[in-house]
């Protein structure tokens, strides 16, 4: 390799932060033509030092074309694994620093493209090759994107910058276990202080709306929670979807074009409050994640909305829940309970039963110790639930930490 190829990668490096497990660097580029995205992706890591095999998650549409590196002794297709086939690769031994290049092409759906006028590569779709212990493994990237079409913008949960008519520049920010990358036609930007929304030039008042709640929003959780984004991007996906489906990442997150302010107010809620509530990523704590930052929406809206606006929030979860156990069903605990599946029963657990659970925490130990309470689980990052409960013991005390527990395993 070419040592000003090299001196690049280097000095590129030095500019990443410490606390990722590796870095990602390349090319992706789609082709809307033949609806094919082809990727050479070079993944600097090191091997675990407790095991000689590593393990990657890769859509089972792609066609692998190649895969090298030091120290690979051979790899092979998993075509069992969950949630998605993978590869795992072998080598000679633990603890060696490497560079893997993966070279692959895999189809994307043209559906959205051709009726919406967007594309959305991100970890609901194993675009690139993702470890399979991601949600506690963060990496950062550097890659050079590019598009056949002029007239469309990218936008990422990294950075972004245009380098020519059709081709960008992709860098994180920050590790995250996913790089999220958002094509949109006819895109605009709707600022609002830190806040910007993405979205296309339809309804634009509404957008404009949206982007002054965002930024409101934001505000309440920094006073509340502390300082964890200084600047946020809300891409809008030009598709109505009434069950509001969105995801969220650092500093990022990504919501579906809404019919009103009223409608998506909650939703962004939600998301933001992930910023916070992000940590439990393992299956029996998951709640950690979802409830929490549906709580933290929940009590957002009624510190700012009022006690009306967040009781029919209580009342809807309530009704929902009762909806779905008149047939003698019974939901899956709170705790343990996971949604690795995203099945409709671990749903509704985590993002109906368990806020209902804090609801009942709250009303237990007073305003004051749950804001508190609240506060200190997003600034520890507390990620297990055995963690969660010895904080709630030393605001409380011991009966309380007990009652919390039956409740989340009930």
């Amino acid at each position: 390799m070419p040592f000003l190829i090299i001196l690049t990668m280097f000095l590129s490096t030095l500019c990443f932060a410490d606390d990722s497990n590796g870095i990602i660097k390349g090319s992706v580029a789609l082709n809307t033509q033949t609806y094919q995205l082809s990727a050479k992706l070079i993944y600097s890591l090191t091997v675990p030092d407790t095991s000689a095999t590593m393990r990657f998650y890769l859509s089972a549409d792609a066609n692998l074309k190649l895969l090298r590196g030091k120290g690979v002794k051979n790899f092979y297709t998993d075509t069992a694994s969950k949630p998605e086939r993978s590869i795992v690769i072998n080598f000679e031994r633990p603890s060696v620093k490497t560079d893997i290049y993966f070279e692959y092409d895999l189809p994307f759906d043209s559906a959205n493209f051709n009726k919406y006028g967007y594309i959305e590569l991100g970890l609901d779709w194993f675009w690139f090759p993702v470890h399979a212990g991601y949600s506690g493994w963060k990496v950062n990237f550097d890659l050079n994107v590019s598009i056949d079409q002029e007239g469309i913008d990218l936008f990422s949960n990294g950075q972004v910058k245009r380098s020519a008519t059709t081709s960008f520049v992709a860098r994180s920010v920050y590790p995250e276990f996913d790089i999220d990358l958002f094509f949109l036609k006819n895109a605009r930007v709707y600022p609002s202080g830190p806040v910007k929304v993405i979205g296309n030039e339809k309804n634009s008042p509404l957008k404009d709306s949206i982007a002054v709640t965002t930024a409101q929003y934001l505000s309440y959780y920094k006073n509340w929670l502390g300082q964890n984004a200084a600047k946020v991007t809300c891409v809008l996906r030009p598709v109505v979807d009434p069950n509001g489906f969105g995801y969220s990442r650092k500093g990022y997150f990504v919501l579906p074009e809404p019919r009103s302010l009223s409608s998506i107010k909650f939703y962004v809620a939600h998301e933001l409050g992930h910023f916070w509530f992000l940590n439990g990523e393992q299956k029996e704590n998951s709640w950690l994640t979802e409830s929490m930052a549906e709580y933290a929406a929940m009590l957002l809206i009624k510190n700012l909305d009022g006690d009306s606006a967040f009781n029919l929030i209580i009342q809807d979860k309530v009704s929902r829940l009762a909806r779905f156990t008149k047939d003698g069903k019974v939901i899956p605990a709170v705790y343990k309970n996971g949604s690795v599946n995203k099945t409709m029963w671990s749903q509704v657990a985590l993002y109906h039963k368990g806020p209902l659970v804090l609801e009942e925490l709250r009303k237990i130990i007073g305003d004051e110790k749950m804001m508190k309470l609240m506060k200190e689980v997003a600034e520890t990052k507390i990620g297990t639930t055995e963690q969660f409960l010895d904080m709630l013991e030393s605001v409380t005390d011991r009966r309380t930490r007990e009652f919390m527990f039956d409740k989340l395993r009930s």
